[in-house]
C-alpha cells in the first residue's frame, strides 16, 4: 500500500490561503487606485523666475557721489599727477589680494585729502567697494605721503557722465548740445577746470 504523506494532504489548504491573500492585496490596491481617482490632482507651483546677474549686478552699484563730489570740490592735477607716479609704491605695500583686485582700476581725480580711482570692471568695483580696500590704500598713501586720504570708487564707465555733471553743476561748463569748442585759455572758468582734470578732459558747450 502507498503511505500518503502529511505535507501532501495539506497541500490543498495552503494554496487556498495564498489565493486569498493574493485577493485582498488586489482588493486593496483597487481601493486605492479608486480614491486617487476621486482625489484633484494637487495645484503645482511654478517658482518665480530669479532676477538675472545682469540685472543683480546692476542695483548693486552702489557710488558714493557724496564723496566724490566733495573730492572734487578740492582736486587738482598736480595731486592727480603726483598720485599717479606713486601708484605703483602704493600697490607694493597692499598684500597681494588687494594689488590683484585693483590692477585694472586708476586715479582719475585727486585732492590733498582724498582721490577717486575708477575701476574697468564692474565685478571687481563692487568686491573692491564692500570690503575694506579703500582703508587700506588710504594707509598706504599715507605712509607715502605724510597726508590721509579718502579714497573713492567709481566704474569707469560712470566716470565722464559724473565728472562732466559736476562740471556743469558747479558752473565750469555750460550744458548744452553744440559740438565741441576749443577751451578759452582766458576763461578763469575753463581754467579751473583744467585744473581739476587737464585740458583734455574739458568739453566747453554752448547753450
Amino acid at each position: 500500500m502507498c503511505q500518503i504523506r502529511g505535507d501532501e494532504r495539506t497541500q490543498p489548504g495552503a494554496d487556498q490561503a495564498e489565493l486569498t491573500q493574493l485577493r485582498q492585496a488586489v482588493a486593496a490596491l483597487q481601493q486605492e487606485v479608486n480614491q486617487l481617482r476621486q482625489t484633484p490632482p494637487a495645484e503645482v507651483k511654478t517658482p518665480a523666475p530669479r532676477p538675472s546677474r545682469s540685472t543683480s549686478n546692476k542695483q548693486a552699484l552702489r557710488i558714493n557721489l557724496a564723496q566724490v563730489n566733495l573730492i572734487l570740490t578740492n582736486a587738482t592735477r598736480p595731486e592727480l599727477e603726483n598720485l599717479k607716479g606713486l601708484w605703483g609704491d602704493m600697490l607694493s605695500l597692499l598684500d597681494n589680494a588687494q594689488s590683484s583686485l585693483i590692477n585694472n582700476s586708476e586715479p582719475v581725480a585727486a585732492s590733498p585729502a582724498g582721490v577717486v580711482v575708477s575701476f574697468d570692471n564692474n565685478f571687481l568695483f563692487e568686491q573692491a567697494n564692500g570690503g575694506n580696500l579703500g582703508n587700506a590704500m588710504g594707509a598706504a598713501l599715507q605712509q607715502l605721503t605724510g597726508s590721509e586720504r579718502q579714497v573713492v570708487f567709481v566704474p569707469k564707465d560712470k566716470w565722464p557722465q559724473m565728472r562732466q555733471d559736476f562740471l556743469v553743476e558747479n558752473g565750469y561748463l555750460k550744458k548744452g548740445t553744440a559740438k565741441k569748442e576749443a577751451p578759452k585759455a582766458t576763461d578763469p572758468v575753463v581754467s579751473q577746470a583744467e585744473k581739476l582734470f587737464g585740458p583734455d578732459a574739458i568739453e566747453v558747450k554752448n547753450d
